[in-house]
């Protein structure tokens, strides 16, 4: 399924909101980002309880992931897990 891959441009991370009728696919710098792109897509409220992110395996919730982005030539992403 399409929605269980990340879909991120280079230089973004893959971020999927739970909405209303399905999932919702981000690409996005940072959690807050991916919360504001979310906002944009429904008129529920926003949660990071609906919010997951992709951990270069599989999605995974964002509530319980931090995110570092480092600044080098084509930009890259380290997610690092805390609380699994």
């Amino acid at each position: 399924m399409i929605t269980d891959k990340p879909c991120a441009m280079a230089g973004l991370v893959s971020y999927r909101y739970k909405g209303r009728y399905g999932w919702i696919m981000i690409g996005a710098k940072d959690h807050a980002d991916a919360l504001r792109e979310a906002s944009r897509s429904t008129d529920d409220s926003i949660v990071i309880d609906n919010l997951q992110v992709w951990n270069g395996k599989e999605y995974v919730s964002a509530a319980n992931h931090f995110h570092i982005q480092v600044d080098k030539p084509r930009s890259w992403t380290i997610l690092y897990g805390i609380g699994e």
